[in-house]
C-alpha cells in the first residue's frame, strides 16, 4: 500500500492531493497540513465555489484542486444535494437571487447560505460579502415564494394567455450598499465555517513587520536543537486557560503562521495582561523563550525570561526608534519631496520617532538630514510614506 500510495502522489500528485483531502476533509490539522504540503509541490487549494465545488475536493487543472462544499461547517448533505442536483439539471447559479430562487429553500435555508458567504463560496458572484450577507434574508423571501407558486402548480397571468412568466430571470437583482468586511473579519470567518484560512492569511498584510521585527519564523523554531530567544509572528491555533495551585491563570497555547505551529506555555503575569488580545483573531507579536526538550520544541512566555505580546499591527509603534529614508538622486527635485513635507507637517506629534534622509550625492556621498520634529510610527502612516516612495525603489529602513 506504502509503495501504491508513493506512484500514485508521484504520477497523479493533483489526484491524490484531491482524494486526501476529501478523505481528511472533517480533520482540521490534517487538511492544513495536507494544503501546506500540496503548495510545496506546485499545487493550489482554491477556496470553494457554488458553481464549480462537488461535496468532495476536486481536480480543477494539472495544478489546482478546488475545495469541496462537505467541507464547510454548517452545511449538511441535504443542501449540498439540492444545489449540485439544481445546477446539473439547469445550469449554474446567477447570484444570490437566483441560488435562493432555484436551489430548495427547505434545505438551503439561511444557516447554510450564511456559512456559504462566510467561505467564501459565493465569491464568484463578484459581490463583496458583507454586500452578499446583507442580502440573504430578502433573497430567500424571493426565493421562497418563486418556489412556493412551482410548488402549487400556479399559472401566472402570461401562462393563462400562452406565454411564459420570465419575470424572475429578467428581474433587476439589488444588494445593499454598506462597507466591506475588514479583511481580518472575512478570514475569520472562513476560519468559522471551514476550520482554516483559505484565501489568504491574516500574517499576509504585515511582510513589512514580519521582516523587520521577528528572527525567526514558527517552523525555525519547531526545527531548532538549541533553546534561546526568539521573536516571532503569529496567529493563535487553540488555548486551553487552567488554574495553578495557587490559583493563579495561566495557559497552553498553539500559535502559528503560514507553515507551521508551536506549542506556546503563557504564565500567569503574561497571561493576565494579554487574554483579551489572545482571545481576538489579531495576528500576534510574540517574545519569548524558545526550549528544546525531549526532541520537542516549545515557547516559554513569562515577565521572568523577558516575554512581551502586542498586537502585530503596533509593531512600529512599539518597537520604532528612527526611520531613515533612502532617496535616489533622481528623486531630489522630484514633487515627492514637498508631498512628503506635507505629510509630515500634517502629521507632527509629540511621542513620535526622529526622521532621517539619506541623499547619494553626485561624489556617491551620502548626506543625511534630519527632519523637524517628529513622526508617530502608525501602520496607516508607514503606509502612506511607502505608498509615496517606494515604487521608485526608495528604501525606508526602521531602526
Amino acid at each position: 500500500i506504502t509503495c501504491q500510495t508513493a506512484y500514485i502522489k508521484a504520477h497523479y500528485p493533483v489526484e491524490f492531493y484531491a482524494a486526501l483531502l476529501s478523505i481528511e476533509r472533517e480533520n482540521t490539522d490534517k487538511i492544513t497540513k495536507y494544503i501546506a504540503d500540496a503548495a510545496r509541490h506546485g499545487i493550489a487549494i482554491l477556496p470553494p465555489h457554488i458553481n464549480e465545488s462537488d461535496t468532495d475536493f476536486t481536480v480543477l487543472s494539472d495544478n489546482e484542486v478546488r475545495f469541496g462544499l462537505g467541507a464547510i461547517k454548517g452545511v449538511g448533505q441535504i443542501a449540498i444535494d439540492s444545489v449540485l442536483e439544481t445546477r446539473k439539471a439547469e445550469g449554474p447559479f446567477k447570484d444570490l437571487f437566483d441560488l435562493c430562487g432555484r436551489a430548495s429553500t427547505r434545505s438551503v435555508n439561511k444557516r447554510v447560505i450564511e456559512a456559504f458567504v462566510k467561505a467564501g463560496a459565493l465569491d464568484g458572484f463578484q459581490i463583496h460579502r458583507a454586500s452578499l450577507f446583507k442580502a440573504i434574508d430578502s433573497a430567500l423571501e424571493q426565493g421562497t415564494s418563486l418556489q412556493k407558486l412551482k410548488d402549487q402548480n400556479q399559472p401566472s397571468f402570461l401562462d393563462l394567455l400562452g406565454g411564459s412568466d420570465d419575470s424572475f430571470s429578467q428581474r433587476t437583482v439589488s444588494y445593499p450598499d454598506c462597507e466591506r468586511w475588514e479583511r481580518l473579519q472575512e478570514l475569520s470567518y472562513e476560519k468559522e465555517t471551514i476550520g482554516i484560512f483559505v484565501s489568504g492569511h491574516p500574517l499576509d498584510d504585515f511582510e513589512s513587520e514580519i521582516e523587520r521585527y521577528t528572527t525567526s519564523t514558527i517552523e525555525e523554531c519547531v526545527n531548532s536543537q538549541r533553546s534561546r530567544d526568539v521573536m516571532v509572528a503569529a496567529c493563535l491555533v487553540g488555548m486551553r486557560e487552567f488554574i495553578t495551585r495557587r490559583g493563579d491563570r495561566m495557559a497552553f497555547a498553539t500559535i502559528g503562521d503560514k507553515d507551521a505551529e508551536i506549542e506556546a506555555v503563557i504564565f500567569s503575569d503574561i497571561y493576565l495582561e494579554s487574554e483579551e488580545l489572545l482571545k481576538s483573531d489579531e495576528p500576534i507579536w510574540v517574545k519569548g523563550q524558545l526550549e528544546r526538550q525531549d526532541n520537542t520544541s516549545k515557547l516559554i512566555l513569562s515577565k521572568k525570561g523577558g516575554a512581551k505580546v502586542f498586537a502585530l499591527r503596533y509593531a512600529y509603534e512599539v518597537l520604532g526608534r528612527e526611520m531613515h529614508i533612502h532617496l535616489k538622486p533622481s528623486l531630489t527635485l522630484n514633487d515627492r519631496l514637498t508631498r512628503f513635507r506635507g505629510l509630515c507637517e500634517a502629521a507632527q506629534a509629540p511621542g513620535g520617532v526622529p526622521v532621517y534622509l539619506h541623499v547619494r550625492t553626485e561624489a556617491r556621498a551620502d548626506a543625511v538630514l534630519r527632519l523637524k520634529g517628529s513622526l508617530p510610527l502608525k501602520r496607516d502612516m508607514v503606509h502612506s510614506i511607502r505608498s509615496l516612495f517606494e515604487p521608485d525603489g526608495v528604501n525606508i529602513e526602521f531602526r
